[in-house]
């Protein structure tokens, strides 16, 4: 699940995925209610990406409704090293050792993005 307003960005993350994880779609909240209608209908979901920099969203506020509905899932913090540092607290990001952050642009580094992911897919497997 993806959850942030930057549609060029989701755009490249759903192709991303459906390369290189054929079995895994990528769902979009763009709002805090799409997430909760999504999480409500919608799934199941191994991770969530967070987008830190849109501003009608706190990461934090994000990352408790998608634990509250699902519970714990690893994360992808997306944004400026600034923006994920200011607006997502310690306690959250530490959660989960397979938490972890993409600094933008996502696809400078096509091959950590992609590890990135696998880290994240093996946790949800082994939840099953």
């Amino acid at each position: 699940m993806y959850v942030g307003d930057n549609v060029e960005e989701s755009t490249l993350l759903s192709n991303i995925i459906k390369v290189h994880f054929k079995k895994v779609q990528l769902a979009v909240a763009e709002s805090n209610e799409q997430l909760i209608d999504i999480l409500s209908y919608e799934g199941p979901f191994g991770f969530c990406i967070i987008d830190c920099s849109n501003k009608g969203l706190i990461p934090d506020d994000v990352y408790s409704t998608i634990s509250g509905f699902i519970g714990e899932r690893p994360c992808l913090f997306v944004g400026s090293p600034s923006s994920i540092k200011d607006r997502v607290d310690q306690d959250v990001y530490q959660r989960l050792e397979e938490n972890d952050t993409l600094l933008r642009p996502i696809d400078k580094d096509l091959n950590v993005l992609i590890s990135k992911l696998q880290i994240c897919l093996k946790w949800a497997k082994e939840q099953e």
